[in-house]
């Protein structure tokens, strides 16, 4: 479980550094990365498009009653916990942005 739990968190680093990372390469303007980079994605984008699917746990907690300051006791209606819906395509879009800015010879 442990093993698990440190995966999932290793890819979230990933993904979320996928994001907000500065790419490098030798003798490149920003201007030709930003344009690598958006190759990337493009073509990330279409091996990879957005494939929602509504996952689990997602429900809907019970209604509560809960008194303000004041004395206002009303019921207030239940919230969606968990996720409602999850991009499945999400991981391996940013695993290929990563693999191809890698293959140009940028690094992280």
């Amino acid at each position: 479980m442990k093993l698990c739990a440190a995966a999932t968190l290793l890819i979230i680093t990933l993904v979320v550094s996928a994001c907000a990372t500065q790419w490098s390469r030798p003798d490149t303007t920003e201007q030709q990365t930003a344009r690598d980079l958006e190759a990337c994605e493009n073509r990330a984008k279409d091996e990879f498009p957005i494939s929602m699917s509504a996952t689990l746990p997602s429900y809907q907690s019970q209604n509560s009653i809960g008194c303000a300051a004041g004395g206002d006791c009303r019921a207030k209606p239940g919230s969606t916990l968990g996720e409602a819906n999850k991009d499945l395509n999400r991981k391996p879009r940013a695993e290929a942005v990563i693999a191809c800015m890698e293959t140009k010879g940028y690094s992280l």
